[in-house]
């Protein structure tokens, strides 16, 4: 969490952290009240990376913290997805060395979107085609 929580920022926001408290999780390296610092951005997308089963970048420069967290995502063992933009863009020049060091290619965000969903749900079928922990069909009464 990089954003400091002060008492007017936690009432502002009573509904979204009761909502964290009850379904969720609100996980930090920091301490309540720390700043905000760019240093500090790193280590947030390692943990985001970390919990997430995957990282789709959109746009990235050659120096970004985007290419940052993918490449934690790969040390972590994460899919890494890629859309590729115009060879003259510099924001695009990060996802094109992805994409040639390897991460899954999409043509546009739909697409790229629909990709990970796909590769993800892959990875939780049985052989019978369902997905694990997927609920038999009840018995007909």
């Amino acid at each position: 969490m990089t954003r400091r929580w002060s008492a007017l920022t936690r009432r502002m926001h009573q509904g979204i952290i009761a909502a964290m408290l009850s379904a969720g999780a609100l996980v930090s390296e920091f301490a309540l009240g720390t700043q905000p610092a760019p240093w500090n951005f790193p280590r947030r997308n390692r943990l985001i990376s970390g919990l997430a089963r995957g990282v789709l970048v959109a746009e990235a420069a050659l120096k970004s913290g985007s290419l940052i967290t993918a490449q934690y995502a790969v040390e972590q063992g994460r899919d890494v997805f890629a859309i590729p933009g115009s060879i003259h863009s510099p924001l695009s020049k990060g996802c094109h060395e992805l994409i040639k060091e390897g991460a899954k290619m999409s043509d546009d965000t739909l697409t790229a979107v629909a990709d990970a969903i796909a590769e993800f749900k892959k990875q939780f079928e049985t052989s019978d085609g369902k997905l694990l922990g997927e609920d038999a069909p009840a018995a007909a009464k």
